[in-house]
């Protein structure tokens, strides 16, 4: 046997499903990536997706940063990115806001009114507890600092899954 193919299975033997490969390619089965999605958010009663594409990336130009999405589907005309993070990254917000504009620059045309947008949701889930708080789920809103109960209706959703 070569050492290339030993090697190759060395390394498929030592993988997990936070190796980039297995993850993209597990997720991209509507039958892995449909419980997991529902067990995420059981308040969306989700029935069926579409078939989720691994690596979608959007980059409108060379001389601009593109995204690219590990696993991205749609579901019940809702749109969901599942990133698999395996390295504590302090720029994780802003590149959740980068995901997020890059994915809202898609759905509407020239001229059309922001109501079209749908609703998104990014996940992450962490190999980490990305901030130390000791939950298993993140989720993240658009809430009025002073009263905590006024929120802005963007229809975005991101949600950090702590799998420490």
């Amino acid at each position: 046997m070569s050492v290339i193919k030993t090697n190759a299975m060395n390394n498929f033997a030592n993988a997990d499903i936070t190796d980039d490969i297995f993850f993209c390619r597990i997720m991209s089965e509507k039958q892995f990536a449909l419980p997991l999605l529902q067990r995420i958010f059981p308040q969306l009663n989700i029935r069926s997706i579409e078939q989720p594409i691994s690596q979608f990336t959007i980059k409108n130009n060379r001389k601009e940063h593109g995204v690219r999405f590990d696993v991205f589907s749609e579901a019940e005309q809702k749109y969901f990115d599942i990133e698999m993070q395996t390295t504590h990254d302090p720029t994780l917000g802003k590149r959740i806001r980068y995901y997020q504009g890059k994915m809202d620059s898609t759905f509407l045309k020239a001229g059309e009114n922001y109501d079209l947008l749908p609703p998104t949701y990014i996940v992450f889930i962490c190999t980490f507890d990305p901030f130390a708080e000791g939950a298993y789920k993140y989720e993240f809103s658009h809430i009025y600092d002073q009263t905590n109960h006024v929120t802005l209706k963007t229809g975005t959703h991101v949600i950090l899954l702590n799998a420490y």
